[in-house]
Protein backbone atom coordinates (compact mmCIF):
# COMPACT_ATOMS: atom_id res chain seq x y z
CA UNK A 1 0.00 0.00 0.00
CA UNK A 2 2.95 2.29 0.86
CA UNK A 3 4.55 1.34 -2.16
CA UNK A 4 1.77 2.10 -4.24
CA UNK A 5 1.04 5.62 -2.70
CA UNK A 6 4.44 6.81 -3.17
CA UNK A 7 4.41 5.95 -6.84
CA UNK A 8 1.34 8.07 -7.32
CA UNK A 9 2.88 10.71 -5.44
CA UNK A 10 6.33 10.33 -8.06
CA UNK A 11 3.73 10.67 -11.02
CA UNK A 12 1.52 13.68 -9.90
CA UNK A 13 5.16 15.61 -9.26
CA UNK A 14 6.60 14.40 -12.43
CA UNK A 15 3.13 15.63 -14.05
CA UNK A 16 3.56 19.55 -12.31
CA UNK A 17 7.22 19.28 -12.91
CA UNK A 18 6.49 19.07 -16.95
CA UNK A 19 4.10 20.95 -16.67
CA UNK A 20 6.03 23.62 -14.80
CA UNK A 21 9.07 22.73 -17.98
CA UNK A 22 6.24 23.15 -20.92
CA UNK A 23 5.64 26.46 -19.54
CA UNK A 24 8.69 27.97 -18.99
CA UNK A 25 9.73 26.84 -22.59
CA UNK A 26 7.17 28.25 -24.10
CA UNK A 27 7.24 31.29 -22.41
CA UNK A 28 11.10 31.71 -23.36
CA UNK A 29 9.92 30.81 -26.94
CA UNK A 30 7.84 33.48 -27.33
CA UNK A 31 9.28 35.93 -25.34
CA UNK A 32 9.87 39.37 -26.78
CA UNK A 33 13.08 40.69 -28.55
CA UNK A 34 13.26 43.88 -27.01
CA UNK A 35 12.53 46.18 -23.40
CA UNK A 36 8.17 46.78 -23.33
CA UNK A 37 6.09 48.19 -20.96
CA UNK A 38 3.42 45.75 -19.77
CA UNK A 39 0.50 47.63 -18.16
CA UNK A 40 -2.53 45.37 -15.81
CA UNK A 41 -5.83 48.08 -15.16
CA UNK A 42 -7.69 47.21 -12.52
CA UNK A 43 -11.41 48.81 -11.97
CA UNK A 44 -12.69 49.17 -8.65
CA UNK A 45 -16.17 50.60 -7.73
CA UNK A 46 -18.09 50.35 -4.04
CA UNK A 47 -17.34 48.98 -0.87
CA UNK A 48 -15.08 45.55 -2.46
CA UNK A 49 -13.54 43.37 0.38
CA UNK A 50 -11.91 41.24 -1.03
CA UNK A 51 -9.79 43.75 -3.19
CA UNK A 52 -6.55 43.12 -1.77
CA UNK A 53 -7.01 39.45 -3.41
CA UNK A 54 -7.94 41.42 -6.59
CA UNK A 55 -4.63 43.29 -6.56
CA UNK A 56 -2.32 40.37 -5.00
CA UNK A 57 -3.50 38.09 -7.63
CA UNK A 58 -2.86 41.00 -10.65
CA UNK A 59 0.78 41.54 -9.26
CA UNK A 60 1.16 38.05 -8.90
CA UNK A 61 0.05 37.72 -13.00
CA UNK A 62 2.44 40.38 -13.74
CA UNK A 63 4.96 38.50 -12.05
CA UNK A 64 4.03 34.93 -13.15
CA UNK A 65 4.96 36.40 -16.92
CA UNK A 66 8.98 36.51 -16.26
CA UNK A 67 8.50 39.58 -17.96
CA UNK A 68 12.09 41.77 -18.38
CA UNK A 69 10.81 45.06 -18.82
CA UNK A 70 8.61 47.48 -16.65
CA UNK A 71 5.53 46.07 -15.49
CA UNK A 72 3.08 48.37 -13.86
CA UNK A 73 -0.26 47.42 -12.36
CA UNK A 74 -2.71 50.37 -11.91
CA UNK A 75 -5.81 50.56 -9.56
CA UNK A 76 -8.41 53.13 -10.89
CA UNK A 77 -10.96 54.48 -8.37
CA UNK A 78 -14.33 53.97 -9.93
CA UNK A 79 -16.12 55.22 -7.22
CA UNK A 80 -14.74 53.01 -4.43
CA UNK A 81 -15.76 53.49 -0.52
CA UNK A 82 -13.11 55.22 2.12
CA UNK A 83 -11.92 51.61 3.55
CA UNK A 84 -11.48 50.50 0.03
CA UNK A 85 -9.54 53.38 -0.91
CA UNK A 86 -7.28 52.71 2.38
CA UNK A 87 -6.52 49.41 1.39
CA UNK A 88 -5.47 50.11 -2.43
CA UNK A 89 -3.49 53.14 -0.82
CA UNK A 90 -1.72 50.73 1.77
CA UNK A 91 -1.27 47.83 -0.98
CA UNK A 92 0.26 50.72 -3.23
CA UNK A 93 2.52 51.90 -0.61
CA UNK A 94 3.98 48.30 0.14
CA UNK A 95 4.08 47.36 -3.97
CA UNK A 96 6.18 49.89 -5.79
CA UNK A 97 5.21 48.56 -9.34
CA UNK A 98 1.55 49.42 -8.23
CA UNK A 99 -0.74 52.92 -8.51
CA UNK A 100 -4.02 54.43 -7.84
CA UNK A 101 -5.55 56.45 -9.60
CA UNK A 102 -9.14 58.28 -10.12
CA UNK A 103 -11.14 57.28 -13.42
CA UNK A 104 -11.32 60.82 -14.09
CA UNK A 105 -7.61 60.89 -14.54
CA UNK A 106 -7.03 57.32 -16.10
CA UNK A 107 -6.57 58.84 -19.98
CA UNK A 108 -3.97 61.54 -18.42
CA UNK A 109 -1.86 58.85 -16.50
CA UNK A 110 -2.28 56.57 -19.87
CA UNK A 111 -1.29 59.56 -21.92
CA UNK A 112 1.68 59.85 -19.98
CA UNK A 113 2.64 56.23 -19.98
CA UNK A 114 2.35 56.18 -23.71
CA UNK A 115 4.67 59.34 -24.38
CA UNK A 116 7.20 57.84 -22.28
CA UNK A 117 7.90 54.77 -24.41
Amino acid sequence: MEDMIGRILVAFFAVVGLTELCRFVLFWLTRPGWEEKITVLVCVSGNDSKVEYRLRGALERLRWLRHTGHRELICVDCGMDRETREICETFALANPSVRLCMAADLPETLNGEFANT
